[in-house]
């Protein structure tokens, strides 16, 4: 492996009018190179690419009044892949991954600066990205388990032995866009010097499109000889449950490749999220140095994977809500002729010990029926008690 990454940028800020309006613009040239070759087998054939791009950023923040802010944001991205990422089906190593992005938002404020709120929109796409393909090493072991005989496994793989023993092994990426955009809302309030309160909502969305071309072409390629084997029933009791096996693998793949197909909502985007804190500080007669705070954050329903889909809807993982608890004592002494500031703090996440299973992924069974699979679970309570001190 041999990997090279070079670049060079240019940023330029500008302020003007007291600060009302600021500007920044930017500019930055990347190059890329790499090769690789396979450290396993005999005769490995070696993948390169050489690749450079320009990308250019800019942003504008104006104060409009001095109750109300707008921003604006655009940038450009070139991301070299990690030189781990496998090549493509057909041998070719992948290229850099390319996307833009915007954003843009106002805020709003009281003329005390007791209050604000914010909302802002973004939309980003990225072309190229680099992700993982169907199990086609597990369609090649059972085809030739189940008496096949073609070889033509393609320079992204490699059978070995022959009859019965044949193997495959194969080690490939392909790629996908992404396409994200969604609103973000923020409120920050202070009604008194001792109480501060914060809410943040989200929508965001997240959609996958062009994805795993290599594999839908391979698999077109390829299906014929596959199901010529899986389709032939064989007396021989072994052989037929590789063939059957076979057969429920291609129906897999197909199920995979077709939810691609067309653009689908992102495995296991968040449909919303919402999150509330509020921190009371004790006046200094009473309980000085004491506060409390108290939170919850919500977290919308989820999606499972793209395939998961059962009368024509994709499946949802539950949504679920978190409570926080901090409780928190600030005191001043004094040290070797020095004011040293302690702040001892307590913080209990998943107050209440939520324990929501998050589903990954799901089986459909039956006529409208599904079973969830693959599973997380929720951080469970955590109690932390920390202690800072500065001087």
């Amino acid at each position: 492996l041999r990997e090279t990454i070079k670049y060079a940028g240019i940023v330029s800020q500008s302020r003007l009018w007291n600060d009302r309006l600021n500007l920044t613009l930017g500019a930055r040239r990347d190059k890329y190179s790499n090769y690789k070759i396979g450290i396993r087998g005999l005769s490995n054939t070696a993948t390169s690419v050489d690749e450079s791009g320009t990308t250019l950023q800019g942003g504008v923040i104006a104060y409009v009044t001095s109750w109300l802010g707008i921003n604006y944001n655009y940038s450009e991205n070139f991301a070299p892949l990690a030189g781990g990422v496998a090549p493509s089906l057909y041998g070719q190593a992948l290229g850099a991954s390319k996307g833009k992005g915007q954003t843009m938002g106002l805020r709003v404020s009281t003329a005390d600066g007791k209050y604000y709120a914010s909302a802002n929109y973004y939309r980003d796409k990225s072309t190229g990205r680099p992700r993982g393909g169907p199990g086609f090493q597990g369609i090649w072991n059972d085809y030739l388990d189940a008496g096949g005989t073609a070889t033509d496994i393609g320079p992204s793989g490699v059978i070995t032995g022959s009859g019965p023993s044949a193997n495959a092994s194969m080690s490939f990426s392909d790629t996908t866009d992404l396409e994200s955009h969604g609103y973000e809302f923020e409120f920050v309030g202070n009604p008194t010097p001792n109480l501060r309160l914060q809410a943040n909502y989200s929508i965001p969305k997240s959609e996958l499109s062009n994805s795993v071309p290599d594999s839908r072409r391979y698999y077109a390629e390829h299906l014929a000889e596959w199901q010529a084997v899986a389709t032939t029933p064989s007396s021989d009791p072994a052989i037929q449950a590789k063939r059957d096996s076979l057969r429920t693998n291609l129906e897999n793949v197909q199920r995979e490749i077709t939810s691609l197909s067309q653009p689908v909502v992102n495995s296991h985007l968040i449909k919303s999220t919402f999150s509330f804190f509020g921190t009371y500080t004790f006046p200094q007669d009473i309980l000085k140095g004491y506060s409390v705070g108290a939170g919850v954050t919500y977290l919308g329903k989820q999606y499972g994977n793209t395939q998961d889909v059962v009368n024509g809807e994709r499946i949802l993982s539950p949504g679920y809500s978190v409570y926080n608890l901090m409780v928190a004592y600030n005191t001043t002494f004094r040290a070797r002729n020095r004011e040293v500031r302690m702040k001892i703090q307590l913080n209990v996440d998943n107050l209440l010990g939520n324990d929501t299973l998050i589903y990954r992924s799901y089986k459909a069974y039956g006529t409208g029926l599904s079973q969830g699979l693959d599973y997380d679970f929720i951080e469970p309570r955590k109690w932390t008690l920390s202690t800072s001190f500065s001087f």
